[in-house]
């Protein structure tokens, strides 16, 4: 990493940016296969550390797809919990950061933080998420990304043939960057390995198990609450999510 990039932070207490790789996708109940960390220092000092676990649960077939871990090449690593007071004194006193870190990486180091009876206080800890923050500086607003994609102004917006045309142009330019014009394959590419169950997104689909993606029960099986399914379905949810779930009760329970 250049000196140059890191006198550029003007920080008050160190900041580790980091970033795990899993079991899974499910922050509530997947564990960490491996951990990396990058701990920036007010005086420029710069300290990185990698670590693999053994977790105590087989890892996902489409985890190693992403990250190329598999069972046997953690099966001798340490178990998590036997080094997790190390690695929470490297955290202690800093300001935390990562790349969707708040939705996932954060949530998920915390569940493996209580699994293994350490105490992280984070009252005072600045969370930074960097993907969150890059939706803020660059806009996905229909005239900011068209106009990313092909280099002009959007005129006429919020006219409707014209949103219509701008988006035509946008998804032209997002193809030549997935390289594909299969829009099977791009519809995978978008929902990688959670498949769309309902239109509004309030359920997924993952090897074959549905899953809700809403309050909190997001990521638990809808099997597991059929309490919950019955409350949707006596509230104000989109009537094409409520007939998913109808027949979810019929033929999937």
């Amino acid at each position: 990493m250049e000196k140059e990039l890191i006198k550029q932070l003007k920080l008050a207490r160190p900041i580790v940016f980091f970033d795990l790789e899993t079991t899974g996708t499910n922050i509530n109940t997947d564990q960490i296969v491996e951990l990396a960390v990058c701990k920036i220092y007010p005086d420029g000092k710069v300290e990185k550390k990698e670590r693999r676990f053994c977790p105590t649960i087989p890892i996902e077939d489409g985890a190693t797809d992403v990250h190329g871990i598999s069972n046997a090449d953690v099966a001798n690593e340490p178990l998590f919990s036997s080094v997790a007071k190390a690695i929470k004194d490297f955290f202690d006193d800093s300001d935390i950061a990562g790349y969707n870190s708040n939705e996932f990486d954060v949530p998920l180091l915390m569940a493996e933080f209580k699994r293994a009876g350490v105490d992280f206080d984070i009252s005072d800890v600045v969370f930074i998420d960097v993907l969150k923050l890059e939706r803020k500086l660059n806009s996905n607003k229909l005239g900011d990304a068209y106009k990313r994609y092909t280099g002009k102004d959007l005129e006429d917006a919020h006219a409707a043939l014209a949103d219509t045309d701008a988006t035509v142009a946008i998804f032209v330019g997002q193809l030549k960057r997935t390289e594909s014009t299969n829009l099977n394959e791009v519809l995978d590419f978008v929902q990688g390995e959670n498949k769309m169950v309902d239109l509004a997104g309030k359920m997924y689909e993952k090897a074959g198990e549905w899953y809700w993606n809403i309050g909190n029960d997001k990521d638990k099986p809808l099997r597991e609450t059929v309490g919950f399914i019955n409350w949707v379905l006596k509230k104000d949810f989109p009537d094409e999510t409520k007939e998913k779930l109808r027949y979810y009760l019929e033929h999937k329970l």
